[in-house]
Order: C-alpha cells, then structure tokens, then sequence
C-alpha cells in the first residue's frame, strides 16, 4: 500500500504531458506533519497540488464503503478533515478564509441528512 505512489510516479513519468502534475500521485500520501510517505516530506516541502488533492483523496476515502466499515457520512468526514488541519492532511493555513464556506457545507449537508 505505502508504495503506491511511487508506482504511480513510476508509471506516469513516461506520459510527457503529465510529467507536470506528477507530484500529485507522487506526493499525496505526505503529511504536514512529516509522518507520510513515500518520502516523509513536511510542512511546505509538499507541493501545494498534493496537498489540495490530499484533502479531496480523504474526503473521498471517508465517504466511500470499504470492505473494512462504511461510508462515513459527508459531514463527519468533513468535521474530520477539519480537526485534522495542521496534523496529518492540510497545512494550517489552508483553510483560512475557506473554514466559513466549508462550515456552511457541513451546516447544509446535516440539514440534508436530517430530512
């Protein structure tokens, strides 16, 4: 599993017209915090592309069944998403100015869930 985003590297790195974005498969395993993988990059060393990918991956993760536990609901995941910013899945600042907007999904995304 922790090797998948080299794999991916791997794979796409021949596609010239991707060779831009490869930093999204290749990065998007690294935490803020440096405890990812495959290299254990922290803070700024993630490129900004994988960090935004990152947190529409564990959105993705969380809202999708697994064999292992179900769907997260959309607004726990997201409640998620949030407690973790700054640890593990986005930068500190990455939802500055952003958090009114995300908390006005998470408000109507309950108020869906609950009708």
């Amino acid at each position: 599993m922790r090797m998948h985003p080299v794999y991916a590297y791997e794979m796409l790195l021949p596609i010239a017209y991707l060779r831009p974005a490869l930093s999204i498969p290749y990065c998007h395993h690294e935490w803020w915090d440096g405890s990812g993988y495959p290299r254990g990059l922290k803070g700024e060393e993630i490129p900004l592309e994988a960090r935004i990918f990152t947190v529409v991956d564990v959105y993705d993760a969380l809202t999708s069944s697994r064999p292992y536990r179900p769907a997260w609901p959309r607004a726990q995941a997201l409640r998620h998403i949030l407690t973790e910013a700054g640890i593990d899945i986005a930068s500190p600042d990455f939802w500055q100015g952003g958090f009114e907007v995300i908390k006005g999904w998470i408000d109507e995304l309950e108020s869906l869930e609950a009708n």
